[in-house]
């Protein structure tokens, strides 16, 4: 598994991100620290251990290769799930996204399967 993120140039920022397949699918995440998280997302990738959500967990064994990218720096005022939250919602009811929940805050709507 290749993580790619190279035209990252600050990954210690809290921001909303996208993980993207070379299926085109993806996945909207927020974090207070990208490097963290993509550490996290790569040791589960490796050991298939984790938190990491099923169809992402499908995704990355399926494909070789896993992109993010910065969508939006979130400013210290403002939590990033707010801005995570935003963004899942103008992706509802596309096909290709991964994310199970309606809502960057908890698991209401959450679609069961795919």
């Amino acid at each position: 598994m290749t993580i790619i993120y190279s035209d990252i140039t600050d990954k210690n920022r809290r921001c909303v991100y996208k993980m993207h397949f070379e299926d085109g699918s993806f996945y909207i995440g927020s974090t207070e620290n990208l490097s963290q998280r993509i550490h996290g997302y790569k040791t589960a990738f490796k050991n298939s251990i984790g938190s990491v959500n099923k169809l992402i967990a499908l995704k990355a064994a399926k494909f070789n290769v896993v992109w993010f990218t910065i969508l939006e720096i979130v400013p210290p005022d403002i939590h990033p799930r707010k801005i995570e939250h935003e963004i899942i919602q103008k992706h509802i009811g596309n096909p290709l996204l991964l994310n199970r929940s309606r809502s960057a805050f908890n698991n209401s709507g959450m679609i069961k399967s795919r």
